[in-house]
C-alpha cells in the first residue's frame, strides 16, 4: 500500500482534529445530560434555594468544560498562526538568500570576465573586484579567487604593457636598473600576499596550496606579504624585492632568485634545493631549518641571518657574506651528482666556502655547525674547522636582538 505524502498526512490530521472537536461537544452534552439526570430530583422537588444552587453548580461545571475547550481551541489557532508566520519568514529568508547568492555569483562571474580582458584597466578592475569579494565572503569565494589569481600569475592574459625600469641600490654594488613586473601581475600578487588570517585558515582546512609553479614574476615588489607554503618551484624571481615577506614552508626548489632582495624575510623550513640565490641580499633573514642543499649562494649577503639548522649540503657559498650569521646546528656536506651525458658522468660535489667565511659567522657553543668529512676550504684545500665566534651563554636570550643588528654579545 502506498504511504500518504506530507499533504495527505496533514489532511488526515485535520480530519482527526475535526473529529476530536465533535467528540468534545458530544462529551459536553453528555456531561450536561448526566448532571441534569443526577440532579433531576432536586430540580423537580427542591425549594427555590436548592434549585438555584443546583442550576448554578451544573452551569459552573458545563461552563468550565466549555471554557477549557475554548482555551484549547484558541491555543491551537495561535500555534497554527505562529507556524504559518514562521513558514512565511523562512520562505522569505530562503528567497533573500537565493537572491543574494545570485548577486554574489554574478559579481564573481563579472570579475572573471574582466580578468580576461585585453584592456589593462579592466583587468585591474577585475582583480580588485575579486579581491574584495573574497574578503567579504571568504567561505564562498576565497579559495576560488586565489586559484584564479595564481592561474593569472602563471599565465597572464592581455598584451604586456611596457613599463620603464626602476633603479635599485644593492649592497656592495653600484645602483643599477632592475626590471619592473607587469602592473596587473603585480596587483594579483599583492592581492595574494595581502590575504588575511581567515583566508589562510580556510586554505589550511582545505589543504589548498598557492600554485605559482614556474611563474615568471621577476621584479615583483612585495612587503610584509604572506606567501607561506606557496609552491614556487622553478619560478622566476630575478630582482624580486620581497622585503619582510613570509615564505615559511614554501617550495622554492629550482627557483631563480638571482639578485633578489629578501632582507627581513621569513624562509624558515623553506625548500630551496637547487635554487639560484646568487647575489641575493638576505640581511637579518629568518631561515631556520631551511633546505639549501645544492643551492647557488655565490656572492649572497647573509649578514645577521638566522641560518640555524639549515641544511646547506653541497651548496655553493663562494664569496658569500656570513658576517654574524647564526650557523647553530647548520650542516655542510657533500653529494654525488650525475650528469646525464653519453656516457653519464658521476662526480662528488661538496659545499663550497672558505675558512675565513666560516670564521665570520656565530653559533651557539653547545650546537656548532656540523661539517662532513671531505668539506674543505676551496682556496687552501684544508678541511674546514669551526672556530668562529660563538654566541655567549649569557646572550642567548637576546639572540633576536643580535640578529636584528641592535647589538651583540659574543665571545671568541
Amino acid at each position: 500500500m502506498k504511504r500518504p505524502g506530507w499533504r495527505g498526512l496533514a489532511y488526515h490530521l485535520t480530519r482527526l482534529e475535526g473529529l476530536l472537536w465533535v467528540a468534545s461537544i458530544v462529551i459536553v452534552l453528555v456531561i450536561g445530560i448526566a448532571l441534569s439526570w443526577r440532579f433531576w430530583d432536586e430540580l423537580r422537588d427542591g425549594g427555590q434555594d436548592s434549585l438555584s444552587t443546583t442550576v448554578r453548580n451544573v452551569a459552573l461545571v458545563v461552563g468550565g468544560v466549555v471554557a477549557l475547550l475554548v482555551a484549547v481551541w484558541r491555543s491551537r489557532v495561535a500555534e497554527r498562526q505562529a507556524a504559518a508566520s514562521q513558514h512565511q519568514s523562512e520562505a522569505a529568508r530562503r528567497q533573500a538568500n537565493t537572491a543574494q547568492q545570485g548577486l554574489l555569483n554574478e559579481r564573481y562571474q563579472r570579475g572573471t570576465e574582466m580578468l580576461g580582458s585585453e584592456v589593462l584597466s579592466v583587468r585591474l578592475g577585475g582583480i580588485y573586484a575579486l579581491q574584495r569579494l573574497a574578503q567579504e565572503h571568504p567561505q564562498e569565494f576565497h579559495i576560488q579567487a586565489m586559484q584564479l589569481f595564481c592561474a593569472f600569475a602563471r599565465n597572464p592574459t592581455g598584451s604586456e604593457e611596457k613599463r620603464g625600469p626602476r633603479y635599485g641600490v644593492f649592497y656592495r654594488e653600484e645602483p643599477r636598473e632592475i626590471p619592473l613586473l607587469r602592473e596587473d601581475v603585480q596587483a594579483v600578487l599583492s592581492a595574494i600576499g595581502d590575504r588575511g588570517d581567515d583566508g589562510i585558515r580556510l586554505e589550511r582546512a582545505a589543504s589548498f596550496t598557492l600554485d605559482l609553479y614556474g611563474a615568471d614574476i621577476g621584479g615583483v615588489s612585495l612587503a610584509h606579504a604572506n606567501l607561506s607554503g606557496a609552491d614556487l618551484q622553478r619560478a622566476n624571481l630575478v630582482h624580486a624585492r620581497v622585503e619582510s615577506v613570509t615564505l615559511s614552508g614554501a617550495d622554492l626548489r629550482g627557483a631563480n632568485l638571482h639578485r633578489a632582495f629578501l632582507s627581513g624575510g621569513n624562509l624558515s623550513r623553506a625548500r630551496l634545493g637547487g635554487a639560484n640565490l646568487s647575489w641575493v641580499t638576505a640581511i637579518d633573514g629568518e631561515m631556520e631549518g631551511a633546505d639549501l642543499a645544492g643551492a647557488n649562494l655565490c656572492e649572497a649577503t647573509l649578514t645577521w641571518a638566522n641560518l640555524s639548522g639549515v641544511n646547506f649540503g653541497h651548496a655553493d657559498l663562494s664569496r658569500a657574506r656570513l658576517d654574524f650569521a647564526n650557523l647553530s646546528g647548520a650542516r655542510f656536506g657533500k653529494a654525488r651528482r650525475t650528469t646525464y651525458s653519453s656516457p653519464p658522468v658521476s662526480e662528488e660535489v661538496v659545499a663550497r666556502l672558505t675558512q675565513s667565511q666560516f670564521d665570520e659567522a656565530i653559533a651557539d657553543p653547545g650546537n656548532p655547525p656540523k661539517i662532513e668529512a671531505g668539506v674543505v676550504d676551496i682556496e687552501t684545500n684544508e678541511p674546514l674547522v669551526w672556530r668562529g665566534r660563538s654566541i655567549a651563554p649569557e646572550s642567548r636570550s637576546v639572540v633576536q636582538s643580535v640578529m636584528a643588528g641592535r647589538g651583540w654579545d659574543w665571545a671568541p
